[in-house]
């Protein structure tokens, strides 16, 4: 979905994730995504996209061509 989004010129800034679940912690640490605070559900935790392209750059390279360029043209990787 976010290549096809840039590739129209629409770009996310952040992601935020409310978190419920010792799996979905793992992968928001994964992907460096800083805790916020506890909710209802669980955690929210909230970073970057630009930092989770950059921090997955190669394998998303033959997954998602070019996504990582796009956003580096507009400032956010």
């Amino acid at each position: 979905m976010m290549n096809r989004l840039s590739e129209k010129g629409v770009f996310l800034e952040e992601i935020t994730c409310s978190v419920c679940s010792p799996d979905g912690e793992q992968i928001c640490r994964t992907f460096r995504l800083d805790y916020l605070r506890d909710n209802v559900i669980g955690k929210v935790y909230s970073g970057p996209v630009g930092n989770v392209i950059k921090r997955f750059q190669n394998p998303l390279a033959s997954r998602c061509p070019g996504l990582f360029e796009r956003y580096q043209e507009v400032g956010l990787c």
